[in-house]
Order: C-alpha cells, then structure tokens, then sequence
C-alpha cells in the first residue's frame, strides 16, 4: 500500500509518506542526517556524495525556517514544492 500511495498517491499522500521515508527514526522531524542517508539510498550509483550533501543543505537552508536543524512536516511539504527534485528522486527511483 505504501509504494503504491508514493506513485499513485494524491500530493498530500505523496508527501505525508515521502516525509515518514525521511524520518528515519520516527520522532516526527527529519534531521540532515536523515535526509542524507535516505537520498544517498536512493541515489544512483554515479550520484557524488559532495552533491548529495550540497543538495541537503540548500533545502535546509531554504525549508528550516527555525534554523532548528531539522524539517518539521510543514518545512518539508515547503522544501519538496520548492525543491521538485526531492519528491522526483523518492518517487521514481
């Protein structure tokens, strides 16, 4: 059920279960290392971890508006629609 909501999904579904991807360990928020970890699975195998890590930080950047050092849903949902790539990169590989 899960894939199938990620590719077939309505947005909010897409993104509340892109954003549980993230959130490795569950506490509701996704640190950079989190997001890291997760772009770095999914990546493809000529994927340059200097990009990966220069990737994160823009988003964060842009998206943690608290400068908390983590997304909170509502940051994430902001980072993906700015950020097409976030949601392509979950969605496709």
């Amino acid at each position: 059920i899960g894939l199938s909501m990620l590719l077939d999904g309505s947005p909010h579904e897409r993104l509340s279960l892109s954003f549980e991807l993230f959130d490795v360990n569950g506490s509701g928020t996704i640190s950079k290392t989190e997001m890291t970890t997760v772009l770095r699975a999914l990546g493809k195998e000529n994927t340059l971890e200097q990009d990966i890590n220069l990737f994160v930080e823009q988003i964060f950047q842009q998206a943690d508006k608290n400068q908390s050092g983590s997304l909170t849903l509502r940051e994430f949902v902001n980072a993906a629609l700015k950020f097409n790539d976030l949601l392509v990169k979950v969605g496709k590989n």
